[in-house]
């Protein structure tokens, strides 16, 4: 899948999956039979890569699409999932219920959507059985300028000002919010650096021009090249956040 995913996949999907598979790698690849939820599980990509990587796992993706929309994304993530048994879920983060029930859970993408969500943590941290892990993503942009000219950033802030309307803290914001519910921090970063940000926006510019779409098919593995140096050395000072934690 990861190849596929370099090939085809967006900038920001691309940086997402690596990060998501060092937390993978570290911390839940040696676990048995782990129960997994997909808190916002959207169309499933990162399901689908957790059912290759941990194939005992139990998973369950929780999301607030209804209708013909969710069983379109429903749909899409069977076929990502190649037969992989996983228990969707409609449901609002919200108003989730789940007491003690996962081993592992984790946000990607999602908080930033949702207004007053540090209910949402407070309801994952419940769901979390007493030694679970909780993978926290999500973007951090309020103070950041486009290294491109901002015309070419005009259609995804104009979409990012409409949806965006959860709350985006800092790395240091999240972690006392974290830890003000309960969670034992284990590591955090800012993602999302030069180079990653580099090639995003290069992908933004290039999906404006004529022929983009083609464009961009084309351009993907240079550009998710450049973009996986996010995974190595240093991260950047700001950018977007990720964070694991533990509940005690």
């Amino acid at each position: 899948m990861r190849a596929r995913a370099w090939l085809f996949y967006g900038v920001g999907p691309w940086v997402r999956l690596l990060h998501f598979s060092q937390f993978i790698d570290r911390y839940v690849a040696g676990l048995r039979h782990p129960a997994v939820l997909d808190a916002g599980c959207g169309t499933g990509e990162h399901l689908a890569w957790l059912a290759r990587r941990v194939p005992e796992a139990r998973l369950v993706g929780i999301d607030s699409s209804l209708g013909a929309t969710y069983a379109k994304n429903a749909e899409r993530a069977r076929r990502h999932l190649r037969g992989t048994a996983v228990d969707f879920r409609v449901g609002d983060l919200k108003r989730l219920d789940a007491s003690e029930e996962f081993d592992v859970v984790y946000s990607i993408d999602v908080l930033e959507h949702i207004p007053g969500n540090a209910l949402v943590m407070q309801n994952l941290f419940r769901a979390l059985k007493p030694g679970g892990l909780f993978y926290l993503a999500m973007p951090y942009d309020r103070e950041r300028s486009s290294i491109l000219p901002r015309r070419f950033m005009r259609g995804f802030r104009a979409w990012a000002d409409e949806e965006h309307i959860g709350e985006m803290r800092s790395l240091h914001e999240t972690e006392q919010v974290l830890e003000s519910i309960g969670f034992r921090v284990l590591e955090s970063r800012y993602t999302f650096g030069q180079a990653a940000r580099a090639a995003w926006e290069m992908q933004q510019l290039i999906r404006s021009l004529p022929g983009g779409r083609l464009t961009d098919r084309l351009a993907a593995p240079i550009l998710n090249s450049v973009a996986s140096l996010d995974v190595r050395g240093r991260g950047p000072a700001d950018g977007n956040v990720v964070v694991v934690c533990r509940k005690p």
